[in-house]
């Protein structure tokens, strides 16, 4: 076999053109390994985010929906709450709440049978066997005026729907009307034939039912 002849050192230049070689293949399939796993974790970071925003928005929305009752309801209530009441809603409270004394009503000489508080929370009216009823500041507890000309036990106090009278019933077989803010008579309802019991207002304030011990109740009109 006959083997051409090379030039003295050829040998050691091919071999080392071909390591060079070979190093310029690998660093480009490195550079390639690299931009693709670039490539790949960039397309990776896309998804995430793109996933992370739609499981916020669907959370945004999950919770819009459950608070959205509870809003409107709170809304309504609000809209619905009447300016001057001053009493706090007891569904707020606990039991205990109501074990605190927050003013004490003295000035009836006998029992008290009924106690009332008028439409706006600000007032209470009590009757008693002592022939009168009275009308409280409930905040204080402070007296406002007595409703005095009964002959006999006032069973019966109440406000009328705007709270500017009172119908009492007394065992002087009567109810009378006052005026809630003087404690002014306005009317007596005479006509039972025994002790009244109780009366109260229609809800426009028109009219006022009693209910008496000779088996009888009555409505009264023009008031």
């Amino acid at each position: 076999v006959l083997k051409a002849a090379l030039p003295a050192g050829a040998d050691d230049k091919l071999a080392a053109l071909q390591a060079e070689l070979d190093r310029l293949r690998a660093e480009r399939e490195a550079e390639k390994a690299e931009a693709e796993a670039k490539r790949l974790a960039e397309a990776a970071a896309r998804e995430a985010e793109a996933e992370r925003k739609r499981l916020a928005d669907e959370l945004a929305a999950l919770k819009a929906a459950q608070d959205s009752p509870a809003k409107k309801a709170e809304e309504t209530r609000k809209a619905a709450a009447k300016p001057l009441a001053e009493v706090p809603d007891s569904a707020q409270f606990s039991g205990r709440y109501w074990e605190k004394t927050t003013a004490v009503l003295r000035g009836h000489d006998e029992i008290v049978t009924r106690a009332e508080f008028s439409p706006d929370g600000r007032r209470i009216v009590t009757a008693s066997d002592d022939k009168t009823a009275r009308v409280w500041d409930a905040q204080s507890g402070a007296l406002l005026s007595t409703l005095s000309g009964h002959g006999e036990y006032v069973w019966s106090a109440v406000f009328s729907p705007d709270g500017r009278r009172i119908v009492t019933a007394s065992f002087d077989e009567t109810a009378r009307v006052w005026d809630a803010q003087s404690g002014a008579l306005l009317s007596t309802l005479s006509g039972h034939e025994s002790l009244v019991n109780s009366a109260a207002f229609s809800p426009d304030g028109r009219r006022i039912v009693t209910a008496s011990w000779d088996k009888t109740a009555r409505v009264w009109g023009g008031l």
